[in-house]
């Protein structure tokens, strides 16, 4: 890119941010968003939009505008106030299209807890932060528009340091996501017993058609050394989340030899059994290994929202059978 005479290298790069798809692979943690933050996800995602939105229409209408984006990627404001307002006006515009709902009062509060405060916090190193994308300068308002991308990468830390979101939290979350959905549940959060002494824990399963999908929820926090994607971090995680394909494999293995115990019975329309993980995070898949993936698009290891999914005869037959999968006598 030229700009004059020499050659302009921003230190930073354009990308697209697909908020939907953030909310709807965070909105099991909006209850805990709302109580760590005091305002919700809706209204902390919707701001952002509509700072990102303001900027793209300034840019087509003043081609200088634009240009000068595209150099430094801020924007430069009065007031605060003069911003809020001015994403209150925008909102007001499209608020009718809107699938989502938020008020004036809510716009104001993200933006003040998106500015740099005078009191410096602490900085977490579980948080990368705390990011501010707004701060003073010269009695001028910043927004920095390149700080909101780590915005919504640390924004959610509170889930890998809070103890009650972790085992029967995220259960409990996972089994009401998917009852919002109308999806019908067998067994969940429940200890399967049978007559031999033995017994299993289901975390969360459904039928679909003739198949049986029962997943082993997983809620394990991220280190600082894995976020920084040091190799021994990597292996450990990776060495946590084959040891729970393992757990969920043996329990259908074991519901195979034990098809119905004292307080359960697997239904005769079901043919065989599909075991998977839900964790709590979008985790990184090493390997295309049949044995790693549902379909071509949904991994083994899948998120809350990619669980919702699988309540089709559409996945369960691209699923076909795999190796993992479990016949039924």
């Amino acid at each position: 890119m030229m700009w004059g005479m020499k050659t302009f290298i921003p230190n930073f790069v354009y990308g697209l941010i697909d908020l939907k798809h953030y909310y709807d692979v965070h909105e099991h943690l909006k209850d805990k968003f709302q109580e760590e933050y005091q305002y919700g996800l809706e209204s902390f995602l919707y701001t952002i939009y509509l700072l990102l939105k303001d900027n793209a229409l300034a840019a087509r209408k003043d081609i200088q505008a634009s240009s000068g984006f595209l150099r430094r990627a801020y924007s430069i404001w009065d007031t605060k106030q003069q911003l809020i307002e001015r994403l209150i006006g925008l909102y007001n515009a499209i608020s009718d299209k809107s699938e989502y709902k938020i008020t004036n009062q809510d716009i104001e509060i993200v933006i003040d807890d998106l500015t740099l405060p005078e009191e410096r916090n602490k900085i977490w190193l579980s948080s990368m932060g705390p990011q501010y994308p707004v701060f003073e300068c010269d009695d001028k308002v910043i927004v920095d528009y390149v700080a909101i991308y780590e915005v919504l990468r640390t924004k959610l830390h509170f889930r890998g340091e809070t103890d009650d979101f972790k085992g029967h939290y995220f259960e409990a979350v996972v089994k009401s996501r998917l009852k919002k959905e109308g999806i019908t549940l067998w067994k969940c959060q429940e200890q399967l017993k049978h007559q031999d002494g033995t017994s299993k824990e289901i975390d969360i399963s459904f039928i679909v058609g003739e198949s049986l999908f029962i997943g082993e929820l997983k809620s394990h926090m991220r280190s600082l050394a894995y976020i920084n994607g040091e190799k021994k971090s990597l292996d450990f995680r990776q060495s946590l989340l084959e040891n729970a394909l393992k757990e969920a494999d043996q329990k259908a293995l074991w519901l195979r030899k034990h098809r119905s115990g004292a307080n359960y019975s697997i239904p005769s329309t079901v043919t065989r059994i599909i075991p998977f993980v839900v964790s709590s995070f979008v985790e990184y898949i090493w390997s295309k290994d049949e044995n790693l993936w549902l379909t071509d698009e949904i991994p083994r290891i899948c998120s809350a929202k990619e669980c919702e999914l699988l309540y089709s005869k559409d996945v369960a037959g691209a699923i076909g059978n795999k190796s993992y999968v479990v016949k039924l006598d």
